[in-house]
């Protein structure tokens, strides 16, 4: 609840009070890895995530959490290991998993390959991920990126299926306000764009990116006191995370200040 709300300094005092009351417990030190993740702190994250695998081996989720962490610091080669070892476990524990398990690992792998610029490949993985399950919109969502920018309707088509599919998670119809406003077809592109918005801010209020998102398509529309009111209340509802400082500085910066 305390990370969900960005009160991270509370959300990791929760944490580290279960790893205190019982330190052979897994969850709490793999919460604490995720935690430091969104921090962007990967040495911590890793090392709270290898202290779950020092407890149990076969916990994958670990795997996949360090091979996020290798990726997001360009070691692309050591997080595909990882990606790739926890895919092998899965195969061969015998233990009936859950579908989004194996979603999540074949999501994982594409983003390798999509960071390598193997599209064709990315796209097979994420299909693959999607097809398992269906309910797990990250590939619909990728998908659509790769093609927003030569192929505008199949985009829109893969965000709007990850709407129908799953209406409350905010992050679809963030995705769709990003794909109208940079690949805007017409006038009505941009109105959809500020409605999407705020449609994901109705269901996520704590996410800074839909505040910022607004701000971008504010600058876009030459309106830069409106456009700098949602940079700054980014910044408030996130408590001054590093995404919304970035892009703060960033419309400073087109503004010559």
């Amino acid at each position: 609840l305390m990370e969900y709300q960005n009160k991270y300094d509370s959300a990791i005092y929760f944490a580290e009070k279960a790893e205190a009351i019982i330190p052979t417990w897994s969850v709490p030190k793999n919460v604490l890895g995720n935690l430091y993740s969104d921090l962007y702190q990967w040495d911590k994250a890793i090392g709270y995530h290898r202290q779950v695998l020092k407890l149990d081996s076969n916990y994958v989720w670990s795997y996949n959490n360090i091979g996020i962490a290798m990726l997001e610091m360009d070691r692309i080669k050591e997080a595909e290991r990882y990606f790739q070892h926890s895919l092998q476990m899965k195969k061969n524990s015998g233990v009936e998993r859950l579908n989004r398990d194996w979603a999540v690992t074949y999501s994982n792998l594409a983003a390798i390959y999509k960071e390598r610029g193997l599209s064709q490949k990315a796209e097979q993985y994420y299909t693959m991920a999607d097809s398992i399950d269906n309910s797990f919109t990250v590939p619909k969502r990728m998908i659509s990126e790769m093609y927003a920018s030569y192929d505008g309707e199949k985009a829109e088509l893969l965000l709007k299926k990850a709407i129908a599919t799953s209406p409350y998670e905010a992050e679809n119809y963030y995705q769709l306000a990003e794909l109208n406003r940079k690949y805007p077809l017409n006038r009505q592109s941009i109105q959809a764009a500020d409605s999407l918005y705020r449609k994901a801010i109705e269901l996520n209020p704590f996410n800074e990116w839909h505040y910022s998102g607004l701000g971008y398509l504010y600058t876009d529309k030459k309106q830069p006191d409106t456009a700098l009111y949602w940079f700054r209340k980014a910044t408030e509802v996130s408590r001054n995370s590093a995404d919304a400082l970035y892009n703060l500085a960033y419309f400073y910066d087109q503004a010559g200040k």
